[in-house]
């Protein structure tokens, strides 16, 4: 049982370092609707009731919690911030603010 659970958690290891940064790459500039923030969630909670051979949705936000795991959404909202508040210093320090900023204020 050990050797399952430590597959299963390499798997998501994986997953976290490689794949979903891929995913999320060129995302945290594009206007994304809700829709597609959950078409991206779905997909990753799919993988993940399959991972960990389940279709409860609480075990699988169990397991995010347990092993730090964000649904691309939650990164997405995380990248946005950080590339917006660079944005922001960047105008502070005499560059143009781009569309970030703009929609971070709306």
């Amino acid at each position: 049982m050990l050797y399952l659970v430590k597959l299963e958690e390499s798997h998501l290891v994986t997953s976290t370092t490689k794949c979903i940064p891929v995913l999320l790459y060129g995302l945290k500039v594009c206007p994304l609707t809700k829709a597609e923030l959950h078409s991206l969630d779905f997909a990753v909670t799919r993988f993940l009731m399959k991972l960990f051979n389940t279709s409860s949705i609480t075990v699988i936000k169990d397991c995010c919690r347990c092993f730090s795991f964000k649904l691309p959404s939650e990164l997405l909202e995380i990248r946005f911030k950080k590339l917006c508040s660079n944005v922001i210093s960047d105008h502070a320090r005499g560059y143009f603010v781009t569309q970030c900023a703009l929609i971070e204020l709306l």
